[in-house]
């Protein structure tokens, strides 16, 4: 069995003694990797509403390529085909808020419903949620009766978001 770890910059595979890494920036490695893990071809559709992105889904798991290279990942379930899912602090799909904050899961000025992890600055950018602060990079977590139903990266709080 597979454990994929979702990072800020990457997703890393661990297939038995072999740890592979896949950037954001490469999406067809990263699609690939996650074709092989999970066993299975994703579905693939373009957005309904004309944007310039495509969607790769599995049961439990998404990756939004946009055009100019770049990928996202959101993983709605704590195993996609056989793959445990979870973040470089152990996190995942089902984990309570407690265990997230103990993992040093913060507000990254999202509401209630979101906290961000392995959250990182983004030099020279100023923060949107977070008036007067250094941008961030992170993993966002989402919530509901606290409790984790998605993890998405890489996720960001400055720019065009």
């Amino acid at each position: 069995m597979s454990d994929l770890t979702i990072g800020v910059s990457a997703v890393t595979v661990m297939d038995g003694d072999q740890l592979t890494t896949f950037s954001y920036n490469d999406p067809d490695a990263l699609i690939q990797a996650l074709t092989d893990a999970f066993g299975s071809s994703p579905s693939i559709t373009e957005d309904p509403n004309g944007y310039e992105v495509t969607f790769y889904d599995w049961q439990g798991a998404r990756v939004l390529r946009l055009t100019d290279a770049r990928a996202s990942i959101t993983i709605s379930a704590p195993g996609v085909g056989g793959v445990n899912a979870a973040t470089l602090e152990g996190i995942k799909v089902g984990s309570d808020r407690a265990s997230a904050l103990a993992g040093e899961a913060r507000d990254v000025g999202e509401g209630a419903d979101f906290l961000g992890i392995t959250a990182r600055e983004a030099t020279n950018t100023q923060s949107l949620t977070r008036p007067g602060e250094v941008g961030l990079d992170f993993v966002r977590l989402r919530f509901s009766s606290d409790q984790v139903t998605h993890i998405q990266a890489p996720a960001f709080d400055y720019g065009d978001v």
